[in-house]
């Protein structure tokens, strides 16, 4: 909130002032914004206004995304891809994880509670950016002129960013055009339905109103799953004088999803040998043996089967051999996942799961310019979003078992029971959490112009400042009980519900969390108890684990005291832990774009220096129960600074008319979100990265193709998409460092205990993503667009670890694939029998990925001695994505003024491709074809 106070009122005063002297003479200029298309934004000539008037199909040819100034994107030396509004309305982009169909450097990343899961260049991209501040309420096109997307580690402009690149949404704007209304409809397959509302007005010569809204619902292959918005902004544009403009965007956006957990992974352990003291040693689930370097457990699925490598098989077929439920052939493990398929994968949660995001996005924009030399912009932001989510345990809801530990205490590896044709089921329980984030920001810009018969500089001034203010709190569901109870000898703290010995040692039962057991042998049905959240604790096993005076116990291991959670099978909410913190960063940053020899040579130069402080505490209540009001050592509070300098330099030369060759060094710097911590309690590092590109840029045939052909190399240092084994841990973390200072963290036999680590991020990690990238844009005639982008990854892989760790060299990175392309044509008839019609396809191409690396280790001598360890890799398929679209457009009259009917039609997955696949380290199912028919009045 710091400066934000002082820049807020400088606005007010300033148009307080300027407001006096208000153009009402309807012969003023018109600064008003243009262009050539009916619902699309008519933008005033100002350089800081984006503006299409050289605009063509799918080409656009201007952004302010390299330097907040409206700049030719031919002539700068950064990468970046433009998602314009004609592109938007013909594949229907309404969410981030959607530019993956457009975008080769793009890859969709989904994360099981949004559409926002997006990884580019290699690297994840954590959020998007709306009007360039960071947005974290839900997005929809109906509000969105186009979508930037910029790749690089360029942070200049947008200061906190990914170093694979960042997009950020244009919003829709009131115009000085004309009067337009439309209304929208729009009902397709899966109970797809949608109407939105797009009214323009000119109330005054120099005040435009546009009112915006729109409502969606839409279901999926999984019956469980299914997503409804309802979105309204109001947007005004007001020029104060002809050299002032004001914006103002006020938004609404209530969103509420139920989207199945993203994957269910094998717990069962059935390849494991038959010795039950020596830990589980098989590959299917995690691995336990010293040298393994994987964390990986597969798919509970029949449909990643096929995928499994014959040497893998074989290699499990020996080590089950000797098994009183051996594994003999791939059949056995098509039997063994048979239970589940595409429509009840990962839905053990049911339909009570949800998450709702709700809020608003509030933005002000002052431009004006005092001179043909010398101009100003100033933009504040205030958003606020309520977050709530139900759902089962994260770490419990996604894993299938089979069996349970024989005893609970003792010595690792822990004796593990064999089961014989037992149950197979997840042991999870009911989670909820409540998420509070307010953001206030400025963005203040000072722009100068240099120009002579020579040069033509302009340099830009700027200072950003962002205010975040984030409030968590999490639940358990537990007995009626549990809370401040007294077990055995122990008296736990007021609002504390497990003992500390028993995270520690991995031994918390049914006693301390309200467990329950599902079994994969009863349906998955809405009308099932068990699947619906309510205060009972259930099990479907058909034998007890454990009785309780003749009453199941529900836990897997020895029950323990349960005297004080009579009556049992009663539940309630009990706080689990609650966090909060505050980030403020102050930037400053200063850039020089130039443009020397009538054109042919185009520089960008500037430098940012972030000012990032951090304030988080956090609480385990679970463990230590609730605040006492005083310091008692359990509220884990943290501050940092960050200053961090971050250049961008880059120049472009073009050698003819239309060939010209870029390059471009820059830093960044994403820094944590203060809730995020090491295994010993710090806040989470800051994620730098650094990045080179070079490349040739095309401007052929008088405009007609437009492109460039890319090589990068992106190097990122604290990844916070690089997840960190237990093994991993166990290397940085020893016991022997950090024992006597963090004894709290490690269990008896002085292992890292994992489940009491304040979190898991570790410091020392780099990444590495190098690859190949070709976009263009082809309008050969009138009528005709194609768009085409195609990446080729040359490495997505570890650099370094932290010195503790032994063998850096064999940990890779997984689900990452090779090529991935996308093409888009479409044809518009302007004249004939067709006038109006606009016919089109898409197809999207993604190359299989590694998802894991088996290590089948071999005793060729029988000695009991490992003599070989051979590395497999498990790949999923290729994926090939082809859309059609077709729009139709005529006016109801012969007058000018009369209304327009619009009609348009999609096909999604045309060829109803529904192959298993896989992203990162879990698996998922692909959705089937879909189709939807939408109609707008234009009027």
């Amino acid at each position: 909130m710091k400066g934000l106070p002082y820049l807020l009122l400088f606005l007010l005063s300033y148009v307080y002032v300027v407001g006096q002297n208000i153009n009402v003479n309807p012969d003023s200029p018109d600064t008003s914004e243009s262009d050539d298309a009916e619902d699309e934004e008519v933008y005033e000539l100002n350089e800081f206004v984006v503006t299409v008037e050289e605009d063509e199909g799918y080409y656009s040819a201007y952004s302010t995304s390299m330097s907040r100034i409206s700049s030719l994107v031919k002539d700068t030396p950064i990468s970046m891809s433009i998602i314009n509004e004609e592109l938007m309305n013909d594949l229907d982009i309404n969410s981030p994880e959607d530019l993956a169909f457009v975008s080769a450097s793009i890859d969709n990343e989904p994360n099981g509670y949004s559409f926002d899961g997006l990884r580019i260049r290699g690297f994840g991209s954590p959020f998007s950016r709306y009007n360039f501040f960071k947005r974290n309420l839900p997005s929809h096109g109906y509000n969105i002129s186009r979508i930037d997307i910029i790749k690089g580690t360029n942070s200049l402009i947008f200061g906190e960013a990914s170093p694979g690149g960042s997009v950020n949404s244009v919003p829709l704007r009131a115009n000085f055009r004309e009067n337009s209304k439309s209304v929208g409809a729009s009902i397709g397959s899966k109970d797809q339905v949608q109407q939105t509302i797009n009214f323009n007005q000119i109330v005054h010569d120099n005040v435009a109103i546009r009112l915006m809204g729109v409502t969606r619902e839409q279901g999926y292959d999984n019956p469980f799953k299914e997503d409804q918005m309802d979105g309204l902004t109001l947007a005004a544009t007001v020029n104060l004088t002809p050299k002032t403009q004001v914006r103002v965007h006020l938004e609404t956006m209530d969103a509420d999803a139920n989207m199945p957990h993203r994957a269910m992974k094998d717990k069962t352990e059935i390849d494991d040998d038959n010795n039950d003291n020596n830990g589980y040693q098989g590959i299917l689930s995690k691995a336990v043996f010293t040298d393994s370097e994987t964390d990986y457990e597969v798919p509970f699925s029949p449909d990643w089967v096929k995928y499994l490598p014959d040497q893998a098989l074989d290699w499990i077929i020996k080590n089950t051999a000797s098994n009183a439920n051996p594994i003999t052939s791939r059949s056995d493990l098509y039997d063994h996942y048979s239970a589940v398929n595409r429509y009840n994968y990962g839905v053990v949660s049911g339909f009570d799961k949800y998450s709702r995001r709700k809020g608003y996005f509030n933005t002000v924009d002052l431009d004006h310019s005092f001179s043909e030399k010398f101009s100003l912009s100033l933009a504040l932001n205030n958003q606020f979003v309520n977050s709530k989510a139900l759902s089962r345990d994260a770490e419990g809801s996604v894993r299938v078992r089979d069996g349970y530990d024989s005893r609970i205490f003792g010595s690792y590896p822990r004796p593990n029971a064999e089961t014989i044709d037992s149950e197979k089921y997840i042991k999870t329980y009911w989670t909820k959490s409540d998420m509070d984030t307010e953001r206030l920001g400025s963005r203040l810009a000072l722009a100068f112009r240099q120009k002579t018969s020579d040069f033509n500089n302009l340099f830009i001034l700027g200072w950003d400042t962002n205010f975040q203010h984030k409030k968590e709190k999490f639940y358990d569901q537990v007995p009626v009980g549990a809370v401040g109870a007294q077990v055995g000898s122990t008296q736990l703290p007021d609002g504390a519900y497990i003992p500390r010995g028993r995270v520690a040692g991995n031994t918390v039962t049914g006693q301390f969390r309200a467990f329950e057991y599902i079994s994969l042998e009863e349906p998955f049905t809405a009308d099932r108890s068990i699947l619906q959240f309510n205060e009972i604790i259930e099990s479907d096993l058909s034998e007890p684990l454990t009785t309780l005076n003749g009453t199941p116990a529900l836990n897997s291991m020895d029950a323990g005291n349960f005297t004080h959670l009579a009556p049992y099978g009663q539940a309630e909410w009990a706080l689990a832990r609650e966090t909060d913190s505050e980030i403020f960063s102050n930037s400053f940053w200063v850039t020089k774009q130039g443009r020397f020899l009538n054109g042919k040579l185009n520089n960008l130069i500037g430098v940012r220096c972030d000012i990032i402080d951090i304030n988080s505490s956090f609480r385990k209540v679970f463990l230590h129960g609730y605040d006492p009001g005083y310091d008692d050592g359990n509220n884990v509070k943290s501050d940092i600074t960050y200053v961090e300098f971050n250049p961008s330099i880059g120049a472009l030369y073009w050698l003819s008319d239309g060939i010209g060759v870029f390059a471009n060094y820059a830093k960044s710097i994403q820094p944590p979100t203060g809730t995020e911590r090491t295994p010993l309690g710090d806040i989470a590092p800051a994620e730098i990265g650094e990045g080179v590109e070079a490349g040739i840029r095309f401007d052929l045939m008088e405009g007609k193709l437009d492109g460039q052909f890319a090589a990068y190399q992106i190097v990122k240092e604290n990844d916070n998409e690089f997840g960190y084994s237990d093994s991993l841990l166990r290397q940085i973390y020893p016991y022997a460092i950090y024992g006597q200072t963090h004894p709290e963290l490690y269990n008896s036999s002085n292992q890292l205990a994992m489940s009491t680590l304040p979190g898991r991020r570790s410091i020392g990690d780099k990444t590495r993503s190098e690859g190949l990238e070709v976009d263009f844009v082809y309008n050969p005639i009138r009528g005709l667009s194609i768009l085409g982008s195609y990446n080729y990854t040359l490495a997505n892989e570890i650099d370094e670890l932290h010195p503790l760790v032994d063998n850096p060299d064999e940990y890779e990175l997984f689900g990452r694939p090779d090529h991935k392309a996308t093409l888009v044509a479409r044809y518009k008839f302007y004249g004939g029998i067709y006038k109006g019609l606009t016919v089109g396809v898409a197809q999207r191409y993604r190359s299989k990925s590694k998802q894991t690396r088996f290590d089948l280790q071999y005793d060729d001598n029988g000695d009991g001695t490992i003599d070989r360890t051979d590395k497999v890799y498990l790949e999923f398929g290729d994926e090939h994505t082809t859309s059609v679209f077709a729009n139709y457009s005529v006016k109801l009259g012969k007058l000018r003024n009369s209304p327009k009917l619009s009609l348009a039609i999609r096909v999604n997955n045309l060829f109803d491709d529904r192959g298993f696949t896989g992203r990162e380290n879990y698996g998922l199912y692909r959705e089937s074809r879909t189709t939807s028919l939408t109609a707008k009045i234009n009027f």
